[in-house]
């Protein structure tokens, strides 16, 4: 009897590689899930228990920046299976900022994770896919053929993952290994939360490129509105995995797929400059193609819906609710939330719907009785994104007021209307 094929993948504690992990054991596979820290493992076992396939995935540790954990757990793979048919190479890390504002040694940290972990894993495991005539399969990004703003040390890691496994396909396919790379575009997974992303400090420290970086965050907020499941995105992943002849690059969606080909085909670099250059041009009166009455539009419609929010996150929380559910039509998911003790991405409308509960939960333990609206600035970046910063005066049921917190909102309109994509309470 044959025994089932093998395939390591890493980073699989969420996101795409929790997908691709599951995908890959219902389609048969025995997956070793590797993750660095297998603590954060809940999330795959309990998707791996509702898809019925627990028995088919194996939780490991395994840091793609350190050798010997590489090394110890490829040994216990072919010591436990005999075999490894594939190598799936999904970890990496997010990074915002440019290079003048940057230390060195981040974008060395970028590289490090993005790049030398790919290749650490690829040597390593190449002897064993020699033997199995295998795969490597490896999840770069659209930022490894599209240079982005803000991306520089990012973009860099993934321009290198490409050209290595563009370079190492055709060796390796003489030794009966396939080579083949997956070009997600935005995904709403908690892969953005590893940037530990905080736009206003972001932005308060950008100095000189701060009205670059908000122009771009603007068109990133509205980019992660019409993003892909990780589900959606892995998928491609699985077909690799499983097709008799895999190509070597796949792009995820419709989307990444025209990205991708305006580089390809972008001989002098014209092109992706004039496309990457308006992502970071601010939106002013003075050089935007919006007339006062455009922009005039655009902040009462966002405004609208701010107010609709307030007002009925005020009511709910004044009469002491709990269920959430009437104020999940306002956000957008993901939803990126910082405090002043957490910064969390909410990826799901559950995850959504848990956050406000909790919110909820706090101000009942404080008497809540209401809150009014004070010092509110409201900004058009553009047609299709807004922030607003406003005082909370909130009080309790006596009429005395318990807080005032100043929050930043950002809002984006997206194809189901204006909502908000990003929570912020401001420092001081």
């Amino acid at each position: 009897m044959t025994s089932p094929k093998t395939v390591l993948i890493t980073g699989t504690s969420s996101g795409i590689g929790l997908a691709a992990a599951i995908g890959a054991a219902q389609a048969g596979w025995t997956t070793i899930a590797t993750m660095r820290d297998t603590g954060k493992a809940d999330a795959l076992l309990k998707a791996a228990a509702e898809k019925d396939v627990a028995d088919r995935i194996q939780v490991k540790c395994l840091d793609v920046v350190d050798p010997e954990s590489i090394a110890t757990c490829l040994d216990e793979v072919i010591s436990e299976h005999g075999h490894l048919d594939a190598l799936v190479n999904n970890a990496g890390a997010a990074q915002v900022g440019t290079v003048e504002l940057m230390s060195v040694d981040e974008v060395r940290s970028a590289m490090e994770v993005n790049f030398f972990g790919v290749v650490a894993a690829t040597r390593a495991a190449l002897p064993h896919l020699r033997a199995a005539q295998g795969r490597v399969i490896t999840v770069t990004s659209i930022g490894g053929t599209v240079g982005q703003p803000f991306n520089e040390a990012y973009c860099a890691a993934k321009f290198a993952v490409e050209g290595f496994m563009q370079s190492l396909a055709p060796v390796a396919a003489t030794v009966g290994v396939d080579v083949t790379v997956i070009e997600p575009g935005a995904v709403a997974s908690e892969f953005v939360a590893n940037i530990g992303l905080d736009i206003p400090a972001l932005v308060a420290a950008a100095g000189p490129y701060a009205p670059a970086l908000q122009a771009y965050l603007a068109r990133t907020q509205q980019s992660y509105g019409n993003a892909q499941t990780p589900a959606e995105a892995a998928a491609p992943i699985i077909d690799a995995l499983t097709a008799d002849s895999p190509t070597f690059r796949v792009q995820t969606s419709q989307w990444a797929r025209d990205f991708a080909a305006t580089s390809l085909a972008d001989l002098d670099g014209s092109a992706v400059q004039a496309l990457t250059r308006a992502w970071v041009r601010r939106t002013t009166r003075r050089s935007s193609p919006m007339s006062t009455a455009d922009l005039s539009r655009v902040e009462t419609d966002a405004k609208q819906l701010f107010d609709r929010y307030a007002t009925t996150f005020i009511e709910l929380a004044a009469a002491g609710g709990s269920d959430p559910t009437p104020l999940l039509e306002y956000f957008a998911v993901p939803l990126t939330v910082t405090t002043t003790g957490a910064h969390t991405v909410l990826t799901s409308a559950e995850q959504l719907a848990t956050g406000l509960a909790h919110e909820l939960a706090a101000l009942r333990d404080l008497d809540y009785g209401g809150s009014r609206a004070l010092d509110p600035t409201v900004r058009v970046l553009n047609e299709r994104a807004v922030t607003i910063e406003v005082s909370w005066a909130r009080y309790d049921r006596s009429g005395t007021e318990i807080q005032r917190p100043r929050v930043f909102y950002f809002l984006a309109r997206t194809p189901d209307g204006w909502r908000i994509t990003t929570s912020a309470v401001l420092p001081g």
